[in-house]
């Protein structure tokens, strides 16, 4: 038992340098649409250098098919979870409410847009033959035209995305800022990097020509900065 006790106060030195890195995780999911617009949902997650803590911000977005640019955004919520382990010694709640103000619920913002398809099922990439570089993304549907995007533009409405994400989710004072760093110059270089694509998904509405818009999810990056984002296309007729 001595030599157990004895072995740990070794190792406290050693536990305490081993913090990790501060790792930031934006995920979109595509939550429904109708015939002009995307509605995804937006989450993005801090750990704030620490294997405990986690600061969860989620906001819904009004994404523009023709354009891919994001008309609105709206917040759904933000907490700070501080661990299982905090609240052996703390008599203040685990999990925070940072208090965004203006917070909606998601089902009645597409309720009112008149958006259907709720949480549709991805073709996955079955059939697809995709093509995937820093400069521009390739997708060749089964016996359809190419379908090629130039991610130059697509980054850059990203970066301005995530800032405005940052804006709608004002904490109060004395809270943690929303989950992301505070300075966004770093996002167009690591979306350089070579990313993969998960999902491909079908946005056509009632009274359009099959496959007319196109989403397809994009996935990019590991350890310290994982981007899951959401890209929306024409199809060419």
């Amino acid at each position: 038992m001595i030599r157990q006790i004895i072995y740990a106060i070794a190792l406290l030195p050693t536990m305490a340098a081993a913090t990790p890195d501060r790792t930031t995780r934006v995920y979109e999911t595509l939550f429904a649409h109708n015939a002009t617009h995307a509605f995804i949902l937006r989450e993005i997650d801090d750990n704030h250098g620490s294997y405990y803590t986690k600061q969860t911000d989620m906001v819904l977005i009004a994404r523009q098919l023709a354009t891919g640019m994001d008309d609105q955004q709206w917040p759904l919520i933000s907490i700070f979870d501080r661990g299982a382990e905090f609240t052996v010694y703390e008599e203040t709640p685990q999990v925070l409410n940072l208090g965004v103000t203006d917070r909606v619920n998601p089902f009645d913002v597409v309720l009112w847009r008149g958006a259907g398809n709720i949480l549709p099922r991805s073709f996955g990439l079955w059939g697809f033959t995709i093509d995937v570089t820093p400069e521009r993304l390739s997708i060749v549907p089964r016996y359809e035209q190419a379908v090629l995007i130039e991610l130059g533009p697509v980054n850059k409405r990203l970066a301005d995305s995530i800032a405005l994400t940052v804006q709608t989710l004002d904490p109060q004072e004395g809270y943690p800022q929303a989950g992301t760093r505070d300075d966004y110059i770093w996002l167009d270089t690591f979306l350089q990097e070579p990313c993969q694509i998960t999902d491909v998904y079908n946005l056509a509405t009632p009274g359009d020509p099959p496959d007319k818009w196109m989403a397809v999810k994009r996935s990019c990056g590991e350890d310290e900065l994982h981007i899951s984002d959401i890209i929306i296309t024409a199809v060419p007729d």
